[in-house]
Order: C-alpha cells, then structure tokens, then sequence
C-alpha cells in the first residue's frame, strides 16, 4: 500500500487561491488535501490581538474562513484523483447528521469521488 502524503490547506479567501492550491496539490503529486473546518467562526473579535496569536499578522480578521465543504466541492470539480476531506469537524457547529449530510452533497459535488471525507 505505501505511504501516502497529503496537504492541509487554508480555507481563506481569496477562493480561486483556495482551489488552485487544491489543483497544485494534486498535480505536484499529494494523494490527497485537506481543509481545517474547526477555525471557521469561533475566535471573538475582542480576542484577535498579536498577543493572542501569531496568526493575527496574516488575517485581519478571525471572520475570514471559508467554509470548508464549499471549498471542497470546488476543488473535486476542479481535480480527478486526489483525496479531499476536512481536518477536524466540530459537532458543535455541525450535528453528525448535518455533517454526514455535508459528507454527501460534497461527494456528490465532487464527482460521486467516495475519497471525499468529513473526519
């Protein structure tokens, strides 16, 4: 079976950077791409300072996130072999069946792939 790579990518706008890193992934040969869904709309306002995080001098704002599943139905129309999943999914924000909901619409996005994973 091998050992197999893959790439976390950030889900932040703009969005045609988001799949074309997903398109450059699959390219350069990564078996599959991920995006983190656990960053998106969490992070107070108040609380986005330099002290904080370091992340802080790259995005002006914790708002920023794209949502994930769209990401990665873009990137599946977008590509034809590689893996595409989320990092982590919060059941606080996505129910289990909300989130195997999402599961489907993505594969089905995503040309029917069954690589398409919520973990």
């Amino acid at each position: 079976m091998g050992i197999k790579v893959g790439a976390m990518l950030n889900p932040v706008p703009p969005l045609e950077l988001s799949v074309g890193l997903g398109v450059q992934a699959e390219a350069t040969g990564y078996d599959s791409v991920w995006f983190p869904d656990h960053l998106m709309g969490w992070f107070p306002r108040a609380l986005w300072t330099p002290e904080a995080s370091s992340i802080v001098n790259l995005l002006p704002s914790p708002h920023l996130y794209l949502d994930p599943t769209v990401l990665i139905a873009l990137v599946g129309q977008a590509t034809q072999r590689v893996a595409i999943g989320t990092g982590v999914t919060d059941i606080i924000r996505r129910s289990p069946p909300r989130g195997w909901l999402h599961s489907r619409r993505m594969m089905w996005r995503a040309s029917s792939r069954r690589d398409t994973c919520l973990r």
